[in-house]
């Protein structure tokens, strides 16, 4: 038995017909879903979200560009890093940092290493 007085199984289960939940998921988070799946899951809504966001972070915005009496003069590109951060975390994913521990490498392999990388020592 638990706390409140429902039988419990074996190993602390829910005994069929106790469950605390006998109607299963409710109604309203079924719907919620479907809700979701019908409007941002649609293949080729993704597809075009990642073609936009591509096409931001390698082409960059487009912007006008004035003279000192406000008239266009031509257009300038402004490449927001942002937008290729993003890219690349839907693509490839976000960058982990690395737990590397060299406690126990040699000094040749260290001085192997700093000649590869380029790094001072």
């Amino acid at each position: 038995m638990s706390a409140d007085g429902t039988p419990r199984g074996p190993g602390g289960g829910w005994l069929p017909g106790t469950s605390p939940n006998p109607g299963g998921r409710p109604r309203k988070i079924r719907e919620i879903e479907a809700l979701i799946d019908a409007e941002f899951r649609v293949y080729e809504e993704v597809r075009q979200g990642y073609l936009t966001l591509r096409d931001l972070a390698f082409n960059g915005v487009r912007n006008p560009a004035f003279n000192h009496k406000g008239e266009i003069v031509g257009e300038k590109v402004t490449y927001h890093p942002a937008y290729l951060e993003m890219w690349f975390n839907r693509i490839v994913g976000p960058v982990k940092d690395l737990d590397l521990d060299f406690d126990d490498a040699t000094p040749e392999q260290l001085e192997y290493m700093r000649r590869k990388f380029n790094l001072k020592q």
